[in-house]
């Protein structure tokens, strides 16, 4: 990594990322992605001991701009080199979000002590080390982007599938907070919705549901973006569960009847979670 820009040696040459997947053979093309594959898959169960040799030869910088370099953008890409890209964001969530120290985000507990109820969620994520505020950002607008799916497309859809499984993960392990999921549940809603969705490139409009199923085919990694999507869309419905019970809980010990004699303890303001309508004037 030079200056944000991803380059590659498979030899004695040093090639820029872009050219790297215009010269490079599709033999060496299938090694490279597979290298980045066996990778993720050896850290897979939060290997420790692969993880932190995996994060010493490839930084999380480095994986990032190779996820998002403007390569990726050329008009003339084949969509076989797309899961190279796929590769890349499952070596992200293998070594740097399902990894220690962070823990998954608990199901709803609906038994709440009210005395300790202090303004923080009861599972609040260990920070990471790495901001993944660009990342959250750059995989939500890949999702809006590509709303619809082709299902014969099957490099896209793994790539596609891979950012899917990254934010679900990073959902998982509770890295977003409370003002980023409107915008995440409308783009997930939208890529869900499979009526705009094509069997093949430039297929003509298909009134008639009977005749696209007939044209449809065994095409599974569309399905198992679709099932990642509903997944997502879950554990988001949790997360949301627990905010407003916990805004509910401090709402009503702000407002509600305290022990007698005696006070229950401050509310903490903490980030986007802070209680809105925690003010001094009580509601009618």
């Amino acid at each position: 990594l030079e200056k944000g820009t991803f380059y590659v040696r498979p030899h004695a040459n040093l090639y820029s990322l872009s050219q790297f997947l215009k010269e490079a053979q599709m033999e060496l093309l299938v090694y490279f992605e597979r290298q980045f594959t066996v990778m993720s898959n050896l850290c897979l169960d939060r290997n420790s001991q692969c993880i932190e040799i995996i994060r010493m030869k490839y930084p999380y910088e480095l994986l990032f701009a190779g996820v998002w370099s403007d390569a990726w953008n050329a008009p003339d890409i084949e969509e076989s080199r797309l899961t190279i890209r796929a590769a890349f964001l499952n070596t992200i969530r293998t070594v740097y979000v399902d990894c220690e120290p962070h823990q998954p985000v608990a199901v709803i507990n609906l038994t709440h002590n009210l005395h300790n109820i202090n303004g923080e969620l009861p599972c609040q994520p260990s920070r990471p080390s790495e901001d993944f505020t660009p990342l959250k950002a750059n995989l939500l607008k890949y999702i809006q982007d590509n709303s619809f799916q082709c299902a014969s497309a099957d490099g896209k859809n793994r790539l596609t599938l891979a950012v899917l499984s990254l934010v679900r993960g990073l959902l998982h392990f509770g890295f977003y907070e409370e003002h980023e999921l409107a915008a995440l549940t409308g783009a997930l809603v939208r890529m869900l919705d499979g009526r705009n969705d094509l069997v093949v490139a430039n297929q003509p409009k298909v009134d008639d549901n009977r005749i696209r199923y007939k044209l449809d085919g065994n095409h599974i990694s569309l399905y198992e973006c679709k099932i990642m999507v509903i997944n997502s869309l879950h554990q988001i419905l949790v997360l949301r569960q627990m905010y407003c019970l916990n805004n509910l809980l401090l709402f009503f010990r702000e407002y509600g009847a305290a022990p007698s004699g005696g006070k229950y303890p401050q509310a903490k303001a903490h980030g986007s979670r802070v209680v809105p309508w925690a003010k001094s004037t009580a509601p009618n």
